[in-house]
C-alpha cells in the first residue's frame, strides 16, 4: 500500500493476489462447473475438497502463493448471489433464506421485511442467481445423469414457509417508496418479471 496523506490506495498487485485468491475459493467451494472435472483441487471433481469455509480460505491462500498454476479453465466466474434453504454460514454471495425469513415475520423488524423482499425479487428474478439457489448442502454438486444437485426437499421446503405469512410485510416499489404487501405477491413479481426476461427476447428474434 502506499500513503497518498488521505488515505491509502490498493497495489495493482494486491489487487491481482486478492482476486486469485477468491477464484481459487470459490473453485475450492463452488466447483468450476465443469461436470466432469480432474483437478482435485476443485470442488466439481468427485475426489476434490471438501472443506469448511476457513480450511478453503487456509487452502486458497496457499494455491496462490504456489508457482504451478492449479486454476480450472472455468473457475475465474463471478458466482451470483442465491438464496439455500439450509444453515450455512452467511456471506455476500449466499442467502440463508430460513435465517432470515424468522425475523421478517416480526410485524415491528422493517428492516428484515425490506430485506426479505429485495433479497426474494433480486434472486427469483434473475436466472443466473436462481440455478444457484437451493442446492444440495448449501453448494453445488457434481451434476449427474441421475442428479441435478438441486435439493427439491429444500424448494419445497422454502416455497411453502414463503406462502405460508398472510401479514403484509414492507418493501421498497419500483419508484423506491416504502410501501407493504404479501410475500406471495413478491414472489410472484419475481417470477414474472424472471419469464419476462426469458421470453421477450426470444420472441424479439
Amino acid at each position: 500500500m502506499s500513503s497518498n496523506g488521505t488515505g491509502y490506495s490498493q497495489n495493482p498487485d494486491y489487487e491481482s493476489c486478492r482476486s486469485l485468491i477468491n477464484s481459487y475459493f470459490y473453485q475450492i467451494t463452488m466447483g468450476c462447473g465443469t461436470v466432469y472435472c480432474t483437478n482435485r483441487n476443485c470442488f466439481a471433481c468427485p475426489d476434490g475438497p471438501r472443506l469448511d469455509p476457513t480450511s478453503a480460505a487456509l487452502l486458497a491462500v496457499k494455491l496462490a502463493q504456489s508457482p504451478t498454476h492449479y486454476l480450472c479453465a472455468g473457475a475465474a466466474i463471478t458466482v451470483p448471489q442465491s438464496i439455500q434453504w439450509v444453515e450455512i454460514p452467511a456471506n455476500a454471495d449466499v442467502v440463508p433464506l430460513r435465517r432470515i425469513l424468522a425475523p421478517a415475520l416480526e410485524q415491528s423488524n422493517v428492516q428484515a421485511q425490506v430485506e426479505l423482499a429485495a433479497v426474494l425479487k433480486r434472486v427469483l428474478s434473475d436466472p443466473d442467481s436462481l440455478s444457484w439457489s437451493f442446492l444440495r448442502g448449501g453448494r453445488p454438486c457434481r451434476a449427474t445423469e441421475e442428479s441435478s444437485g438441486i435439493d427439491f426437499e429444500a424448494v419445497e421446503a422454502a416455497y411453502a414457509a414463503l406462502m405460508r405469512p398472510q401479514q403484509a410485510i414492507a418493501m421498497i416499489n419500483g419508484r423506491g417508496e416504502l410501501t407493504d404487501g404479501q410475500i406471495g405477491d413478491v414472489v410472484a413479481g419475481a417470477f414474472e418479471d424472471l419469464f419476462r426476461g426469458a421470453v421477450l427476447p426470444a420472441l424479439a428474434r
